[in-house]
């Protein structure tokens, strides 16, 4: 919170206090879909009670204590470091995965798939949702490997710093899955790209 800003007086019968991160999204979450009716999120009706309690862990987490991941990787024999992989929650339904690097003698092993697909089974238990991560568009290896895990690309951006980045999404829920498809009627294309097809 701002200590630095002013709270101004609100119209008659109105009132307005600083929050804390997780009372600022449950209180949120509760009139959203009030307030954006037909946008992009699901409706909290839509899930499942076990999915809603876990949602309120991670906004209680992100809070206090967002979950954090920094791996290296240690070459057993030599204990030498020789890659890294790392990541944290970018809010509350979303892990991003930051930055991961391996020597190129070590490369191609599989152990990027083995930390990847760990660390997405701890997020998909604790209740999140989607997973974001940042690349270069000539790092076609990673970009490659991603998207045959199963992520789509979701936009392209120009960072002053990085320069042009691809951003890659990953839907931990069938359903959230399922409503992308269906938004930029993918599931469609699909199946007009298999006519004709043997």
């Amino acid at each position: 919170m701002n200590k630095n800003l002013s709270l101004p007086s609100l119209p008659e019968g109105f009132v307005a206090e600083f929050a804390d991160r997780e009372t600022y999204y449950l209180e949120i979450e509760k009139i959203f879909s009030k307030v954006f009716p037909g946008a992009g999120r699901a409706p909290a009706g839509d899930i499942s009670e076990e999915a809603k309690a876990k949602r309120r862990e991670l906004v209680r987490d992100f809070s206090i204590n967002p979950w954090i991941v920094r791996i290296l990787v240690f070459q057993k024999e030599s204990k030498s470091v020789v890659g890294w992989i790392s990541g944290e929650q970018h809010d509350w339904e979303t892990f991003y995965f930051r930055n991961s690097g391996f020597l190129p003698e070590v490369r191609r092993k599989g152990i990027y798939s083995v930390l990847h697909d760990s660390i997405i089974a701890s997020l998909r238990e604790r209740g999140f949702e989607r997973v974001i991560s940042d690349h270069a568009p000539n790092n076609r290896a990673m970009l490659l490997l991603k998207i045959k895990f199963g992520y789509f690309i979701q936009s392209v951006t120009v960072d002053e710093r990085f320069g042009p980045l691809v951003r890659l999404v990953y839907y931990l829920n069938p359903d959230r899955r399922l409503r992308f498809e269906s938004r930029y009627e993918l599931i469609h294309y699909d199946e007009e790209q298999k006519v004709g097809m043997p």
